[in-house]
């Protein structure tokens, strides 16, 4: 582990040597800003740059921060700027509804959960930011699948759909008309399907500039679902017809 952890702080030594110089060292350079061998720095640049994180000018034989940077660099600065404009949404659900509300959208092909705001309820509901869960099952994986690039939902629906509980959805033409349902109402509403006792609806929400497919979730209790349903609809419909400012 030592050894492995000590490969990853060369790598990000070196890198930020690279960042440091406006993205352009040679090995020799890199070797003196950071003490790292030349042999040692020019394997590891070898191997960024078949991978696409740094790349070497033919003509000065320098290297620079590759494409994959500016990628990932452009990705946060975009996720950031969602999370700005959404929090106050995200705050103003869950103060309604005395409830969590959650921002999902559709990384790659994961639906991951990009924000959150908890209830402060001794019971309830919580989800860890980044980490990826199931499209079919639940309100929020099945509203961002609902407006999802076709070649993805196709390919969600042709693998064997997993039963978290009871009530998940298994049955791949079930989940297409629930789907078709979704993207008519702009909504999904669940119970039950991911974690038992729990319920949600997740609402598919849009932002000036931001081609991000999102979804805005409020979750609970299926006990306060079932008493709190049209508040928690009101509260949902009340800040995704708000204007969004830019």
């Amino acid at each position: 582990m030592r050894k492995f952890i000590d490969s990853i702080d060369t790598i990000l030594t070196i890198l930020e040597a690279l960042e440091s110089s406006e993205g352009a060292c040679s090995v020799r350079r890199i070797e003196d800003l950071t003490g790292v061998p030349k042999s040692t720095a020019h394997r590891i640049l070898q191997e960024l740059t078949s991978i696409g994180w740094t790349y070497q000018d033919e003509d000065d034989k320098n290297y620079y921060i590759g494409l994959k940077f500016l990628s990932l660099a452009n990705e946060w600065r975009a996720n950031l700027d969602i999370v700005r404009r959404i929090d106050p949404m995200l705050r103003n659900v869950s103060k309604r509804c005395g409830q969590s509300a959650f921002l999902n959208i559709i990384d790659g092909e994961r639906a991951v959960c990009l924000h959150k705001v908890e209830s402060e309820n001794i019971v309830r509901v919580s989800s860890i930011i980044g980490e990826g869960y199931a499209f079919h099952a639940g309100a929020s994986g099945k509203t961002l699948l609902a407006y999802a690039p076709q070649q993805l939902v196709e390919k969600v629906l042709s693998q064997k759909l997993e039963a978290f509980t009871p009530f998940t959805v298994t049955d791949p033409e079930v989940l297409k008309e629930e789907l078709k349902t979704i993207r008519e109402k702009g909504r999904c509403e669940t119970v039950e399907e991911r974690d038992p006792g729990v319920a949600a609806i997740s609402f598919h929400v849009e932002l000036p500039g931001i081609s991000t497919i999102m979804a805005l979730t409020v979750a609970g209790t299926r006990f306060d679902y079932e008493r709190d349903r049209e508040m928690w609809l009101s509260a949902l419909n009340e800040e995704i017809g708000k204007p969004v400012s830019g």
